[in-house]
């Protein structure tokens, strides 16, 4: 009976997403990253499998990472979240169930000169509550043969954000077990890990979960593994390039909200950049570069400006995830993101340093985890028109629908409204990463006060320039007109615009 028992660990044993080895590193000798469809924004059931090989037979694999391509994304949203306890218990909810999981593992033999046969496990993979500053975690319980015997085997590790870099996603599991859990007196037996293979799924319920890069170029998935005896790591890539770009869905907006006091007076100002957030049956294209033009007529409060302590490029330490160190006196405006990964992030806009190339720059900062900061510059240029183009370009390939900036108005305010009544219309040009065509977007200012604050009259309808005249060709078919700022953006920014305006005013 002994025996019997003995040899039904072994077996089960094999289930464990953990291995068993011990003296020489793990290597990864092949590693597979497969999406079900490659249609560009679609959402594929995407499953990672690594097979491993050893050089000793005591050696045991200790981690795996997963740092996916730039534009591959998952939602954590799409799903309910599972806790800890109840990964832990093998009590998810059926609707936190996000994939599966396979694991093929050599149990380690109770006799000399025998070699047991590998086992095949199976479990589900469920999206998981996250700890900390995770943005996501991923679990998985793993089910092996005789569980009567033996317990089952359970596994989480954080997804977390490349910021800065790419704004990708990289899954981490770490101190993988050595042995499974042992139940009903029986003694743990050890085993060694040969391939793991986890999908995760497209849809979940009635939500798109999993989804492709947005745009057609190669996108390569690089998986790494380390062992109990060694950390240098092994690594191998895989790549698949999406297509299908002529087809993905692009309609981005623009939200225009400004507090004209008078013309010419300085004003408070929301500017809303709007991406859709339905992703079904295609997610829209994330959005690589804009031009926003401001309406003709809106300048820069020159009053303001002595005020400023422009924000140097070392204070804003854009290729570092630590908050900016820019001054206080360097802060001009307020940043809203949100994302369907990072939720919603709120964050500052900072004058910044000129440079001979680009004299009027703007940083904007938000924060996207507990200890990471998005940070993105944005040049303006003055246009022979007279109208301001503010530029933001190298967007990450995330996605976000809506990306919001606030300038509080009063006498300290940065902006200043059009000096003539009537309606000021202005534009916004999108690159999209499916390439092109481009989309444009118009939005219209209104002033209805005089310089000296008399109501204009009814009369004064005069349009500064035709809109289209300032969209590319390839950006005027099909502009949108429509766009909004969300109210729940609007109630974020309205008090800090707030307290900010107040907080300028004292630097005067």
């Amino acid at each position: 009976m002994r025996r019997v028992l003995v040899l039904a660990a072994a077996a089960v044993s094999t289930a464990i997403l953990g291995a068993a080895s011990a003296s020489a590193a793990v290597t990864v000798s092949s590693f597979s990253a497969t999406p079900s469809t490659t249609a560009a924004g679609g959402h594929p059931n995407f499953t990672t499998t690594f097979n491993f090989s050893y050089s000793a037979a005591s050696d045991d694999v200790k981690s795996t990472t997963v740092k996916l391509p730039a534009g591959l994304t998952g939602n954590p949203n799409a799903a309910t979240k599972c806790t800890t306890t109840q990964l832990a218990a093998d009590a998810c909810p059926a609707s936190s169930k996000i994939g599966t999981v396979t694991s093929v593992a050599q149990p380690d033999s109770p006799l000399p000169l025998v070699t047991l046969p590998a086992v095949t496990a199976n479990g589900d993979v469920y999206n998981v509550a996250p700890t900390g500053s995770e943005p996501a975690r991923i679990g998985m319980v793993i089910r092996p043969p005789a569980t009567a015997l033996f317990g089952k085997f359970s596994l989480s590790g954080p997804a977390s954000v490349r910021v800065p870099g790419d704004y990708g996603l990289t899954v981490s599991f770490d101190n993988l077990p050595r042995s499974l859990p042992a139940l009903s007196g029986t003694v743990p037996i050890g085993v060694q890990i040969k391939s793991i293979s986890l999908t995760l799924n497209g849809i979940v319920g009635s939500k798109a979960f999993m989804t492709n890069p947005t745009s057609c170029g190669a996108a390569t998935t690089t998986a790494t593994a380390t062992s109990y005896a060694s950390a240098t790591p092994s690594t191998k890539t895989s790549t698949f390039t999406p297509t299908d770009c002529a087809h993905v869905p692009f309609n981005p907006s623009i939200g225009f909200v400004a507090n004209v006091v008078k013309a010419g007076a300085p004003e408070g100002v929301i500017l809303a950049t709007n991406v859709p957030a339905n992703d079904l049956p295609r997610s829209q294209s994330h959005i690589r570069s804009t031009d926003v033009y401001l309406p003709l007529g809106t300048g820069v409060n020159v009053a303001a400006l002595g005020a400023i302590t422009p924000c140097t490029d070392a204070q804003l330490a854009i290729n570092s995830a630590g908050a900016p160190t820019c001054p206080a006196s360097s802060q001009v405006g307020i940043a809203v993101l949100i994302s369907p990964l990072v939720g919603t992030s709120v964050g500052n806009v900072y004058f910044a340093q000129g440079t001979a190339t680009d004299p009027l720059r703007m940083f904007i900062s938000a924060k996207v985890t507990a200890t990471q900061y998005a940070k993105f510059i944005a040049t303006n240029t003055f246009l022979p028109t007279g109208a301001i183009k503010a530029t933001l370009t190298n967007l990450p390939q995330t996605p976000v629908t809506t990306f919001a900036l606030g300038f509080p108005g009063g006498p300290s305010g940065l902006l200043t409204a059009p000096a003539t009544c009537g309606a000021h219309y202005a534009a916004g040009v999108f690159t999209p990463w499916r390439g092109l065509p481009l989309a444009g977007a118009f939005y219209a200012q209104t002033v209805n006060r005089t310089t000296t604050g008399a109501a204009c009259p009814q009369a004064a309808t005069l349009r500064s320039f035709m809109p289209r005249a300032v969209l590319p060709a390839a950006a005027r078919r099909g502009a949108s007109t429509h766009g909004t700022v969300p109210r729940r953006v609007r109630s974020l920014m309205q008090h800090r615009m707030s307290v900010l305006r107040h907080a300028m005013a004292k630097r005067r």
